[in-house]
């Protein structure tokens, strides 16, 4: 039997209440710190063999509008730390038949992040899969 779940949209509840509340100048200042990352898909081991895939798709939110400037000249590296640390969340907490935990994803994804590049003040995962 094959469970799918659903693609789980994180980006409103992640982002800071007061930028999405207050409008105006203070959450286009906040916009322009945010810098999409590409989809990333890595693989669902259980035991011995694949038993599926995690794909989450990442906005880093960067501490300052150079950070973001920064953040985008770094996108290919960036990619490869987030790659290596879905990796090993997919290795310890992942399943295809259980929901992902998005908030652990996040905070593990931002501490590698953070390591990598310190102007990474967040990831922020707004889509996110898990299914054979």
């Amino acid at each position: 039997m094959r469970i799918k779940l659903p693609i789980l949209t994180l980006a409103a509840a992640l982002l800071p209440q007061s930028a999405a509340a207050s409008g105006g100048e203070k959450a286009a200042g906040n916009t322009q710190n945010l810098v999409p990352m590409d989809s990333i898909t890595v693989p669902i081991v259980d035991a011995d063999r694949i038993s599926g895939k995690l794909r989450f798709k990442l906005v880093l939110q960067a501490s300052d509008a150079a950070g973001a400037a920064r953040l985008a000249a770094q996108a290919p590296q960036l990619r490869a730390v987030a790659t290596s640390a879905g990796n090993e969340f997919s290795r310890l907490y992942a399943s295809p038949a259980e929901a992902v935990n998005a908030e652990q994803l996040a905070h593990d994804l931002t501490a590698a992040l953070h390591g990598a590049e310190p102007a990474v003040a967040r990831a922020l995962v707004v889509e996110i899969y898990a299914g054979s």
